[in-house]
């Protein structure tokens, strides 16, 4: 029985294998990159990547990102303002107030928010409601932050400071990154 059981695990990975080769040979690379970079950065941080000997596995993950060896230089990407925002990587990100409209124009209509003010201005110094707003349009679009409130706290500055508090941390646990607010 034992025997039967891994002929049948091998025969799995073997299938398993064999898809995965398809769809690199099919051009999937777009789909499928983001996924293998996060796999190789967190093979990184764990200290489980071999730059000198790849294995099998870390060879067929590369191929993805079209790396055939440690070695080889990664296939150049298409200007991120061509690519898809699902797309982008680390390194695609800009944090001045022209970079952050572009992204957020990909997800939601900024013209709404405020009609004094453009948005590049508000991004520039955003105020507090503006984040705010920023916050409650993604929510709506995308479903991020469900728990957060819709109603401002005008009253109190402890709940407006909570409020916000709440965006960043949602947000940097998100992005893998830190956020403050200054």
């Amino acid at each position: 029985l034992y025997a039967q059981v891994m002929k049948d695990i091998d025969s799995i990975l073997i299938l398993i294998q064999n898809q995965a080769r398809i769809k690199v040979d099919t051009n999937i690379f777009g789909e499928a990159q983001p996924v293998a970079e996060l796999v190789l950065q967190g093979l990184q941080l764990l200290g489980l990547a071999q730059p000198t000997a790849m294995s099998p596995d870390e060879e067929l993950i590369r191929s993805f990102l079209g790396e055939g060896s440690a070695g080889a230089p990664k296939a150049s990407k298409a200007p991120r303002e061509s690519r898809p925002i699902q797309e982008w990587s680390v390194e695609d990100v800009d944090e001045s107030p022209e970079g952050t409209e572009f992204v957020l124009k990909q997800v939601i209509s900024l013209e709404t928010l405020n009609k004094k003010r453009t948005a590049l201005e508000l991004l520039a110094r955003p105020p507090p409601k503006f984040v705010h707003d920023v916050a409650i349009l993604i929510q709506e679009k995308t479903g991020f932050m469900q728990a957060m409130s819709h109603e401002w706290p005008e009253q109190s500055r402890d709940a407006r400071i909570e409020l916000l508090q709440y965006i960043a941390d949602s947000s940097s646990s998100c992005l893998g990154a830190q956020i403050d607010f200054d």
